[in-house]
């Protein structure tokens, strides 16, 4: 079981970060892309390696799929 102070640096992240993190949902959630059609999906995948690489996920990459682009 984890211990309340542990979680204290996590929820001090989240407190600091909260606006932040707000803002990067909202832009993500503009994103023009229909799956279904197969729609901006190319364009919103990018996005969201362009931003898991600037947060720190360096190995962020897209992958080739049958589908539409996974990241």
């Amino acid at each position: 079981m984890t211990s309340p102070s542990s979680l204290t640096p996590v929820l001090e992240h989240i407190r600091n970060h909260h606006n932040e993190a707000v803002n990067d949902l909202v832009a993500f959630l503009k994103y023009p892309s229909i799956s279904a059609q197969n729609v901006g999906l190319d364009d919103c995948a990018q996005w969201l390696v362009d931003k898991m690489q600037s947060d720190g996920i360096r190995d962020a990459r897209r992958l080739p799929t049958d589908g539409g682009p996974d990241v």
